[in-house]
């Protein structure tokens, strides 16, 4: 899920920043150009917050497998577990 939100935000952020280069070389109102503008450097300050929530998703994720009471086997198997997208398991590990 992440991944998949992480490429929607890269194409989203390439087409702005043309869309906004078009603008300013077609010579645009100035206001249209200022309101491209402020929503790209809205998208940025929201990029940056969701990247912020994801690393902090994965530590917490991290710490839960490392304080779980688990034997090795049992932890060993869980890491190894094929996953996929958008699915809590991967139908390979069915």
């Amino acid at each position: 899920m992440a991944t998949r939100i992480a490429h929607m935000g890269n194409s989203l952020s390439v087409l702005m920043l043309a869309q906004s280069q078009i603008l300013q070389l077609e010579h645009t109102y100035p206001s249209v150009c200022y309101m491209n503008n402020a929503a790209f450097q809205a998208f940025i300050s929201m990029t940056r917050d969701l990247g912020r929530l994801m690393s902090t998703l994965l530590v917490t994720h991290h710490i839960w497998m490392a304080q779980a009471p688990m034997f090795d086997d049992s932890r060993r198997t869980l890491r190894q577990i094929p996953v996929g997208p958008g699915q809590i398991l991967n139908p390979a590990a069915k």
